[in-house]
């Protein structure tokens, strides 16, 4: 996949998920999982957190890179499981532009594999998706 179709899918699978068509969407993670790409999985987590950013920034006014916590990405800043807790910190690293430390939690959670490393790029989405939501509230 190139950039422009890793863009496309990203921006696909947000879409799906604010519709609520979550079998579309994970379907869009499926195709990028099976590519065997990480570079392809890192960029549409990238992009999910890059929306997320933009919805923030709607919602919360633009701040200075690594101004943003875990609290103003989900209230309690902390999430349920390891994978959520990985969506969690990963879009907060990319508020912040702390492109070192989303990389090291992509590795990690890459190294993983199998269905942590799979529930881990969902829950890049899901907490894109719902800083999404928040801006059509």
């Amino acid at each position: 996949m190139d950039r422009e179709d890793i863009k496309e899918a990203a921006v696909s699978a947000i879409q799906y998920v604010l519709d609520g068509d979550h079998s579309s969407a994970m379907r869009i993670v499926r195709d990028l999982l099976d590519t065997g790409d990480p570079r392809a999985v890192y960029g549409a987590c990238g992009a999910w957190a890059g929306s997320g950013e933009v919805a923030l920034e709607a919602t919360d006014g633009k701040r200075a890179a690594g101004d943003w916590t875990l609290f103003d990405i989900h209230p309690s800043g902390l999430a349920g499981t390891a994978e959520e807790t990985f969506g969690l910190r990963f879009v907060t690293a990319y508020c912040n532009a702390d492109w070192p430390t989303t990389a090291a939690l992509f590795n990690a959670a890459s190294s993983a594999g199998g269905k942590q490393f799979q529930r881990s790029v969902v829950a890049v989405l899901a907490v894109g998706a719902e800083l999404n939501a928040r801006v059509t509230r």
